[in-house]
Order: C-alpha cells, then structure tokens, then sequence
C-alpha cells in the first residue's frame, strides 16, 4: 500500500512536469512550408522533428517517441523511394511508347 501512496503522490502534475510547453518547430519556416499530404513532406517534417528532439535531455516516454518517429521517419523513406522509382519506370515506359510509334 506504501507504493501506491508514494506512486500517486504528485499525481499526472509530477508526470509531465519537464514537457517542454512550445513546440520548438512553431517558428521554422522550413517545416511551414512542407506539403504533408506528400510523402516527400511527411519526410521533411519527421526530419526536422528528429532534429529538434536531439536538442533536449528525455525521459523514457518521450525517448520511445523519438524512437516512433524514427520508425515512421524510415517507413516514408522507403515510400518515396518506392514513389520515386515508380515515376521513372512510368516515364521509361512512355518513352518506350513513343520510340515504338515512330519506327
């Protein structure tokens, strides 16, 4: 029963008592400008995200959501890579086409 005292003792205000209250991204124009419905955006906005977590000493929640972050950051890499790929095997084939109509 003592841990349950001491556990409870300074509740959900001891918790998140060193959450940082602004976001260290609401001034960098660079993320303003990113288109997120692109997954070349969702890319640039994760990186810079990454990059404003390193700044700051975690605690383990917020050390796990970095290491979501980096996950989802990986996952969006390989997407556009995929996009990327699919755009140049797309205009190879067209070429293609057109090589084939004219001889």
């Amino acid at each position: 029963m003592a841990h349950l005292a001491q556990s409870s003792a300074g509740g959900l205000a001891k918790a998140w008592a060193h959450t940082a209250t602004t976001s260290p991204l609401q001034d960098d124009a660079t993320v303003g400008a990113l288109d997120l419905n692109t997954a070349t955006g969702i890319r640039g906005l994760l990186a810079a995200s990454l990059r404003a977590l390193t700044r700051e000493p975690h605690s383990a929640k917020v050390a796990a959501t970095i290491a979501q972050l980096v996950s989802a950051q990986r996952a969006v890499i390989v997407e556009s890579d995929i996009e990327r790929e699919m755009r140049e095997v797309k205009a190879a084939l067209e070429q293609m086409k057109h090589y084939k109509k004219s001889a």
